[in-house]
């Protein structure tokens, strides 16, 4: 989808485990951000209930793109494990379907607010 000046955004939310927290960060971006497309990344959580859920919400939602990945390695890296390669399949797949820009976010913030004015400072700070 593209926001009101034309640009395709995307809002990937990238999670292990914390259903409540995930859920939570995925509603608020769609409330708030209701032109742009989500990509929901479960990063091997593993939590049946959990994928049931980011399922539905993606069935339901068409400008919700669901990707489970099966894998979260941590042998690299204990402390966050395979974030850095969903993060590098979300980068991916934002410049494979050719979006403009792109926001990624873990599962546990919650976006509070989005508008024109995100977009028109990050054009800003990009020109400088």
């Amino acid at each position: 989808m593209r926001d009101n000046a034309g640009y395709r955004v995307l809002h990937a939310i990238v999670g292990h485990k914390f259903p409540g927290y995930f859920t939570n960060a995925v509603t608020s971006v769609l409330l708030m951000a209701e032109r742009d497309d989500v990509l929901v990344v479960d990063n091997a959580s593993n939590l049946p209930a959990l994928t049931d859920e980011l399922r539905a919400i993606a069935e339901k939602e068409p400008r919700v793109r669901l990707l489970l990945r099966d894998s979260n390695d941590i042998t690299r890296n204990g402390k966050v494990g395979g974030l850095y390669d969903a993060y590098n399949e979300v980068v991916a797949h934002a410049l494979r379907e050719g979006y403009d820009y792109l926001h990624i976010m873990q599962h546990d913030m919650q976006l509070l607010w989005w508008d024109a004015s995100v977009l028109q400072g990050a054009r800003e700070i990009y020109a400088e």
